[in-house]
């Protein structure tokens, strides 16, 4: 694994993963993202790998802005606001794991932040939502839900910045 920040490994007759390794050498934030990552891998395994057709836009953005060291950290939401996207190529990916390391990307933000996804990448989230929910492995684990969270009545919203208190 040296080189690596993680890994799965798969059985070799069923493709079916069975182990998720992390590098020793991350620090607990690093560590949490990468583990994210690769549980992520693991949930499009076994969904059967989700199906990326059409869905190229929302794919692209959603990995710029995840990835992107040059977006602003204080809202996930907004894209990166300067400089080249970042691409899973720019970390070695090539051909037909490209669309893998981007949908793995998404499913991590579903399972982090849905209604994120939900409206960042609606068309995205959808597909994801039906692969997994309808998976009978997985749906006695995850369920992935359609409508974005509403606040409790008399919940006040996170405010940005400083209210002065």
């Amino acid at each position: 694994m040296e080189g690596l920040s993680g890994a799965v490994a798969v059985q070799k007759v069923s493709g079916l993963p069975t182990r998720v390794y992390l590098a020793n050498t991350l620090t607990p934030d690093q560590a949490a993202k990468v583990l994210g990552h690769e549980l992520s891998h693991v949930v499009d395994q076994l969904a059967g790998q989700i199906d990326t057709s059409g869905l190229s836009a929302e794919l692209r953005s959603n990995y710029n802005t995840l990835n992107n060291p040059n977006r602003l950290r204080t809202d996930p939401s907004q894209p990166a606001n300067w400089g080249k996207p970042v691409t899973p190529q720019n970390f070695g990916y090539k051909g037909d794991e490209v669309p893998r390391e981007q949908m793995t990307e998404a499913i991590r933000a579903y399972l982090t932040n849905p209604n994120y996804l939900k409206t960042m990448a609606p068309k995205t989230a959808a597909r994801i939502r039906a692969a997994v929910n309808a998976n009978p492995q997985l749906s006695k684990i995850i369920q992935f839900n359609s409508i974005a969270a509403v606040p409790a009545v008399g919940e006040i919203p996170q405010q940005r910045g400083n209210s002065g208190q």
